[in-house]
């Protein structure tokens, strides 16, 4: 079982890097970047931009060896926060930045986007397949195409103080206690790790952490003990994917505890 997951998650791995490469390679954003006199005193700068994202204009004197950014005081159109996709447009006043001295005009330009960072934060009501129900709060932060995310997770279940411990027959040093039936679990772990774009607005999760599990049963007078064979800490695997309904994250995924259990979770929470 455990060479199983670890096959599966070294695969799993391997597609997360090959997508991330392609979203490199592919994720261009601002494209077909043009330019032409307009009137006596403009320069207008074309391209299309396919997401939403800040934009700054730069211009170069030498063929492109070196780039200044050019002040928005002196422009005009869909430059600065938050331009909207579509085919757009800026308007540089040339004469104005450069009153009273000589106009090169054989210069090139290049439109430098910035697309901006969504935080979230997601409640995660979830089950666990050795603990039972489960509730979790993740934070993080989504990029394009990479970002982060961290999540605590724990069980329904309190801490008790145990004198004694058992196995899975329930012996205390050789003594069967008489047991109540009640018992007590209490779980609680950690995960972080990135998140990746697939599609928008479509985010796949990975990452990994550390969990514990305490596991308890309670003799008939009121104690008790600590069930070793139920408890136990152990490296976590976590994935999960993530969409956006405008301000509004849905998540779904699934925490692995290395050759013990799984936790399954859902999640609603809020883009900011």
């Amino acid at each position: 079982m455990g060479k199983q997951i670890t096959t599966m998650f070294k695969r799993g791995l391997l597609v997360v890097v090959l997508l991330m490469a392609a979203q490199w390679a592919f994720a261009q954003n601002v494209t077909n970047v043009d330019s032409a006199r307009e009137g006596k005193t403009y320069i207008a700068v074309t391209y299309e931009l396919k997401e939403v994202s800040d934009i700054q204009l730069f211009v170069s004197h030498d063929k492109g060896s070196t780039w200044e950014e050019i002040p928005t005081a002196f422009l005009e159109g869909d430059v600065g926060k938050k331009i909207q996709p579509g085919r757009k447009k800026i308007l540089w006043d040339v004469t104005k930045q450069y009153e009273g001295q000589k106009i090169r005009l054989d210069v090139r330009f290049m439109v430098r986007d910035k697309r901006p960072k969504l935080f979230f934060a997601t409640l995660n009501p979830g089950y666990s397949i050795d603990a039972g129900p489960i509730v979790g709060v993740s934070v993080g932060q989504l990029g394009a195409p990479l970002g982060w995310y961290g999540r605590l997770i724990s069980g329904m279940g309190l801490p008790q103080h145990a004198e004694f411990e058992c196995g899975r027959d329930g012996a205390v040093n050789g003594i069967y206690p008489a047991y109540s039936q009640r018992s007590s679990n209490f779980k609680v772990c950690g995960v972080a790790g990135i998140t990746l774009r697939l599609a928008k607005p479509v985010y796949l999760l990975a990452g990994g952490g550390y969990g514990a599990r305490q596991y308890f049963w309670e003799t008939t007078d009121g104690k008790w003990v600590r069930n070793k064979d139920g408890s136990y800490g152990a490296i976590a695997v976590d994935a999960g994917i993530m969409t956006l309904l405008g301000s509004i994250d849905l998540s779904a995924g699934a925490t692995y505890f290395i050759g013990r259990s799984v936790d399954f979770n859902i999640g609603v929470g809020f883009i900011f």
